[in-house]
């Protein structure tokens, strides 16, 4: 695919020099996670990546021309050795992204604070509008205030590439909770607002509880959309087509390619036996991120 990765604007752009099987791809390095949010489609199975198979890993994601990889979970903060993935994959020449609660040991939320810029864009998840309703919806009291303290420890380090993510549940029709949602997102003022479509994969039995129609998302998205416009953060909508067509690698080194249904079922062997496997499997199905729905 003849696509290069800028980091500035975290989309890939055309490049005829350039041919990459696979540009991106999401990290789940692992699955382990405090909270437990309704609509997270990450089952929760204690593991975590071997670091013993970095190197291999390496020599995969060079073998497919990966460029840009988003390190997600569960919750990334969480896996120890976070600090030896993220800066192997920097000095290997991949770009990479954070998906991250803003929770952890507070060794590892020091680490983030004194290492943004490791990251072309740190993604923080606001699910609520208030304290109380993200708390909820985390189940842990305490994850608002720290997501919030995290997102001002890396703008206190000059950092300003932050981006919220925010899934639309049914506590967000309200209108009222929308205004409150956007005096938070006002005050933090991050760069980008990303706005997401629950997805179905592996829901769970609270699932139908917080899901809304896709009528409904549409509405509350431009709406928000259209209120941020005297802002200066950029705000990006992303349903649940736009998760067809993009790979994760998961912690027990298994590759699948997500898409918009309850369960995915295109899977791989992350290893070096299965790669011309994978390339097969892999052509023709990549979705790249653009300006208005990027990872």
């Amino acid at each position: 695919m003849n696509t290069t990765y800028d980091p500035i604007t975290n989309t890939f752009v055309l490049d005829i020099g350039t041919d990459s099987i696979l540009p991106q791809l999401v990290w789940v390095i692992t699955d382990r996670c405090p909270n437990d949010c309704p609509f997270c489609f990450q089952p929760k199975t204690g593991i975590d990546f071997n670091v013993n198979n970095l190197p291999e890993a390496i020599h995969m994601f060079n073998k497919l021309g990966v460029q840009k990889i988003d390190i997600s979970g569960g919750e990334p903060l969480s896996f120890s050795d976070i600090s030896l993935i993220c800066e192997t994959l920097k000095s290997s020449g991949i770009h990479i992204t954070l998906t991250t609660n803003g929770v952890g040991p507070e060794d590892k939320k020091q680490w983030l604070s004194e290492n943004g810029k490791l990251f072309s864009r740190v993604m923080f998840s606001i699910n609520g509008f208030d304290e109380a309703s993200h708390d909820t919806l985390c189940t842990v009291p305490g994850t608002f205030a720290q997501t919030l303290n995290a997102i001002e420890s890396l703008s206190s380090a000059n950092y300003s590439k932050v981006r919220i993510n925010t899934v639309i549940t049914k506590i967000l029709l309200p209108i009222k909770n929308q205004e409150k949602l956007l005096t938070v997102i006002k005050k933090l003022e991050p760069e980008e607002w990303c706005l997401i479509q629950p997805h179905p994969e592996n829901k769970k039995s609270t699932f139908e509880f917080h899901d809304i129609t896709s009528s409904e998302f549409a509405e509350v998205s431009y709406k928000l959309k259209a209120r941020m416009q005297t802002m200066n953060t950029k705000v990006l909508i992303r349903t649940i087509d736009n998760y067809r067509g993009y790979w994760v690698l998961y912690p027990n080194g298994i590759i699948r390619k997500h898409v918009d249904s309850p369960q995915d079922v295109v899977e791989h062997s992350f290893q070096i036996q299965e790669l011309p496997t994978l390339i097969n499997s892999i052509i023709g199905t990549v979705w790249l991120p653009n300006q208005e729905n990027d990872l």
